[in-house]
């Protein structure tokens, strides 16, 4: 699923997030744009989160962090789950990297600011995944509300969003067992990148390893498939199977980095003894 086709449920959902926000920016606000799974494909409603990226004019106050804490600790997976995260015009045209936000929210938050949200909204933080996140808007994202994704966000240097995604692969590395669905296809994601340049969704990036990898893993990434588009309920995957895709995977992966001049060798022997 994407937009385009996504229910009235979904729409209506997230045109209340956006109205809710817009009570607590108020005139602060730059544009509202859409990014991840929905705006690329492979949206599940029964598992996946509603990727939205806030542009402002200026940063974020410390009442206004309090605001929309509040605010999404309450309408959060009521139904959808939410991860957003803010940034300012100063930080987005001053690039840096890993860029700096202001603000962010999604369930793995919850319990941090259930406990003490004060805590964490204290000044500017870096987030290396939003390199990642804003070339996703900048190739397919969805301006919902504001000024065009082309007038608010940079190009993203490719060895920005390269290293961004090779952070999140070595999470997905040392996570298989324990987030199978999620780190198959996000590894076969990177993968397809490194060797393509191919931006893709999760979903296709499962739907080109059911069609490219050895026969032998072919069972394992379409499992993963059907979990994610939920043709099927979660269900349990062989240990070695885990083992043997990790290791193809990870070969595959550090010899596209070892020929690849934007990494040198120092950096694809980290990949390999992480």
């Amino acid at each position: 699923m994407i937009w385009a086709n996504a229910s009235e449920n979904i729409k209506a959902f997230i045109i209340q997030v956006i109205g809710q926000i817009q009570k607590i920016v108020d005139e602060n606000n730059v544009g509202y744009y859409l990014h991840g799974s929905l705006a690329i494909g492979g949206f599940n409603p029964s598992r996946s989160d509603i990727d939205i990226l806030v542009v402002t004019k200026k940063a974020l106050s410390f009442q206004e962090k309090l605001s929309l804490t509040e605010l999404f600790l309450k309408i959060s997976n009521n139904p959808y789950p939410i991860e957003i995260s803010f940034m300012n015009r100063s930080q987005l045209e001053n690039w840096d990297y890993p860029p700096s936000y202001d603000y962010h929210f999604s369930e793995y938050w919850r319990e941090r600011y259930e406990e003490c949200s004060e805590k964490w909204l204290l000044g500017e933080k870096v987030d290396a995944d939003l390199a990642a996140h804003i070339t996703i808007v900048t190739y397919k994202g969805i301006c919902l509300r504001g000024e065009p994704i082309k007038a608010v966000f940079p190009t993203v240097p490719t060895i920005h969003y390269t290293s961004a995604i090779l952070q999140d692969y070595k999470d997905c590395l040392n996570d298989l067992e324990i987030d199978p669905v999620y780190s198959i296809l996000n590894m076969l994601r990177v993968y397809r990148y490194l060797k393509e340049s191919t931006i893709c969704s999760k979903l296709e990036a499962g739907q080109w390893g059911a069609n490219s990898l050895p026969e032998e893993h072919k069972t394992l990434v379409f499992q993963a498939i059907n979990i994610y588009t939920g043709k099927i309920s979660e269900s349990n995957f062989q240990s070695q199977q885990l083992v043997e895709f990790k290791e193809l995977i990870a070969r595959e992966v550090n010899d596209l980095l070892t020929q690849n001049f934007q990494f040198g060798i120092e950096e694809a022997h980290q990949l390999k003894n992480s």
